[in-house]
This record gives structure tokens, sequence and C-alpha cells, in this order.
């Protein structure tokens, strides 16, 4: 039996909206795969960031060292006027390290006074000075970070690539075959 040249016409646009339809279909997955390659990196940075700040927190030494007062300001309120004095440390890398040390002065004869007397401080070349042992605590006290639910994340995205992937490489061996 003949075929009509409608028919042709027809099965023909058949084929044409099937193939449409399967490229559309595989340029989801190509998309997939890119969103996916792209937040398994940024989880794994993320997970390599958190572990050295970790490391470089339990790694920090702290050495007492001497500042001396440099300076102090005037501050006035409706009641009263103090003073509040700032340290000046000198690292040996030849950074200068300045920070406020009191403001419990109430004269400024006793806040000129105390420029250049000697006061502890603690170093450390990672994260500059310190004024007290309950500032480096709080910097050594931190958790170790948990990456299971990153890796959980990260497993995820690679089965969902390697999903996209199989059915990409698919759709490229039908294509060839036909």
């Amino acid at each position: 039996m003949k075929r009509s040249k409608n028919d042709r016409e027809k099965r023909g646009s058949m084929k044409d909206k099937q193939y449409k339809v399967a490229v559309k279909y595989n340029s989801i997955h190509i998309v997939i795969m890119i969103f996916s390659l792209f937040i398994a990196a940024a989880l794994i940075g993320g997970e390599i960031w958190r572990e050295n700040k970790y490391n470089t927190h339990i790694a920090a030494e702290f050495v007492e060292v001497e500042g001396e007062i440099a300076e102090y300001k005037e501050f006035s309120n409706s009641e009263f006027t103090y003073y509040a004095i700032y340290y000046q440390y000198i690292s040996p890398d030849g950074k200068i390290h300045k920070g406020f040390w009191n403001n419990d002065i109430y004269s400024e004869a006793d806040a000129q006074a105390k420029i250049g007397e000697k006061v502890p401080l603690y170093y450390d070349k990672e994260f500059g000075v310190k004024k007290t042992v309950d500032e480096i605590e709080n910097i050594k006290d931190i958790e170790k970070p948990d990456h299971i639910p990153g890796g959980v994340v990260i497993a995820i995205c690679a089965a969902v690539f390697l999903n996209s992937l199989v059915k990409t490489v698919l759709y490229k061996a039908n294509t060839k075959k036909n």
C-alpha cells in the first residue's frame, strides 16, 4: 500500500518533534551537570577553608611581649571627662600594632604620665596582638569542623552529575547510531 504525501510529512514531522524533545532533554542534563559540578566544587572549597581555619587557630602560638602606652585621647560626657590610653607594639616583621588599652583615667596629667609605660601583650604572627589570656583562649576555643553534612551534599551532587553524564553519553551514542 502506498503512503500518501501527507502520511510521509506527518511521519517526518513526528521525527522532528521527537528529535527536538531529545535535544531539549539532553540540554537539560548538560545544565544539570554544570550546576552540580559547580555546587560540588564550591562545597569542597568551603570544607577546605573550614579545615584550614581550624588548623590555623589550633597552631596559634602566642608569645608574651612588651608593648608600651603610646597615646591618649580625651572623651567628654555630659557628666565628666575621661581619657582613653592606647598601646603600641612593633612586631619582629616591622609591623606596628596599635590598640585600646584602658579608659578609666579621669585626669589628663595621669593619662600623660602613662605614655611610655610598658604593658604586657601577647603576639602571634597570624592573629597579631592580644591584650589578655582570655582573648587567646577565645581564639584557641574552636570546634573541629564536621565535614559529614558537606560530604553528603557533595556525594549527592556527584550522583546527580554521574546520572546526567550517563544519560548524555547514551543520548550521544544513540544519535550516532541513527
